[in-house]
């Protein structure tokens, strides 16, 4: 996500570092003072936990930074819920219209609904804009088919964890090694069936750790 933004021309900034009543100030005043105060035309995303994005709260009276960001600059924002309407480790934890969506839509993709007049619909009105509807997830060799999907991948090796498990694979950008993996995936145990690992456009590097952390592995990947 953030390779993209800067692709597409963003700043990347930090703007949490504060906690308690005054986090949502400090966070609003952080975001304000490196966009509009430069730019009062700026065009901004803040990616940033559920509660965050809320306009109006309902439950008590702490405002959250949408609505802090709303009285610093005048501006009201899009507030778009990725949360909401997904799936949960069991039924129980879902929204109870969430899966009266998927029968009725049944979406291979993530999907918002309108009206017939284009009104996007919201499960909290007032409160934030927008609720993406995510499909349930499908598996390929034991990967999310969003993860790895138009990735190359690589078939999972057992001399990478020198056949002890539980292990950890990372797969690396050559010259990003210090970075975020492209790819981790914990193996629990020897695999009875094929295992994915999704490859970036870049040289890439495999590490192996075994159940201590310690590396046991370290090799180019194949297609490199």
């Amino acid at each position: 996500m953030i390779r993209t933004a800067k692709k597409l021309g963003y700043q990347i900034i930090t703007y949490d570092d504060s906690s308690g009543n005054e986090r949502e100030k400090a966070a609003a005043k952080k975001i304000y003072n490196a966009s509009f105060s430069i730019n009062k035309n700026a065009k901004v995303i803040i990616h940033c936990g559920y509660s965050h994005i809320l306009e109006k709260n309902n439950k008590d009276n702490r405002i959250w930074l949408a609505n802090e960001l709303a009285n610093i600059t005048g501006v009201n924002p899009l507030t778009i819920s990725q949360t909401n309407l997904m799936e949960s480790k069991t039924l129980e934890f879902e929204n109870p219209i969430y899966n009266k969506i998927l029968k009725k839509f049944n979406p291979r993709n993530p999907i918002i609904l309108t009206d017939n007049l284009g009104t996007v619909w919201s499960t909290m009105p007032g409160q934030h804009d927008v609720d993406v509807i995510w499909p349930r997830t499908t598996y390929t060799n034991t990967r999310p088919d969003w993860y790895i999907k138009n990735y190359d991948l690589i078939s999972f090796e057992g001399k990478w964890c020198r056949d002890k498990y539980p292990c950890i694979i990372e797969i690396r950008r050559e010259h990003e090694l210090n970075a975020v993996p492209f790819d981790r995936l914990r193996i629990e145990q020897k695999p009875n069936e094929k295992i994915a690992l999704r490859l970036p456009s870049h040289k890439s590097i495999i590490f192996g750790f075994n159940e201590h952390g310690e590396q046991v592995f370290k090799g180019p990947t194949k297609n490199h």
